[in-house]
């Protein structure tokens, strides 16, 4: 599947998730959210990667946060539903997930 704003690489059993937009400290957007999460649903579907490392693209920020521009609000705050679906992918995968 192709993104635009994440690289996902598979060698042998690993699995890299890359948040690739490093001119912008590779800041959440609700498309990167939805990536991640689609990204992660099809890695817990499948059987050949046995642990998943995200990481950030550049070398200054792994991610330094949210950009609200375009963001539902919410009665919380702008942007937390896509971000929220973000994270509940990463606790379902049942595989192990490094951050780095």
């Amino acid at each position: 599947m192709a993104y635009e704003t994440i690289v996902y690489e598979v060698d042998g059993p690993i699995g890299t998730l890359t948040l690739n937009r490093p001119d912008d400290g590779n800041m959440f957007t609700p498309v990167m959210c939805h990536e991640v999460r689609d990204c992660i649903n099809e890695v817990r579907r499948e059987t050949r990667t046995r642990v998943l490392v995200i990481t950030g693209a550049g070398d200054r920020f792994f991610c330094i946060g949210g950009r609200k521009e375009g963001m539902e609000e919410t009665q919380l705050y702008a942007g937390v539903l896509p971000t929220l679906d973000m994270y509940e992918s990463i606790e379902r995968l049942q595989k192990p997930v490094i951050a780095s």
